[in-house]
């Protein structure tokens, strides 16, 4: 059994109770199940990790002057219909 003094707000319980707690918080607030909440946050963290890989590559990608020169004209020929 775990003991968490949620006072405190512990980001590391290992048993997860604070995550369950904020959870359930955030369900209620936004009138949506647990199971919905769960989603919606999974997918926000999905979404994140994906912006944070492209960061990084790009970042990656910069530091080779030829490798970046090749992107940018691949980028300036490319035609993406919806901008």
């Amino acid at each position: 059994m775990c003991f968490l003094d949620f006072r405190h707000g512990h980001h590391d319980d290992p048993c997860g109770h604070w995550a369950h707690a904020l959870l359930l918080e955030l369900s209620q607030a936004t009138n949506s199940s647990l199971i919905d909440t769960v989603r919606k946050a999974t997918e926000v963290l999905r979404r994140q990790q994906f912006a944070l890989d492209v960061a990084r590559e790009l970042n990656q990608l910069r530091t080779d002057p030829e490798a970046w020169k090749a992107y940018l004209g691949a980028a300036d020929s490319t035609s993406v219909a919806d901008g």
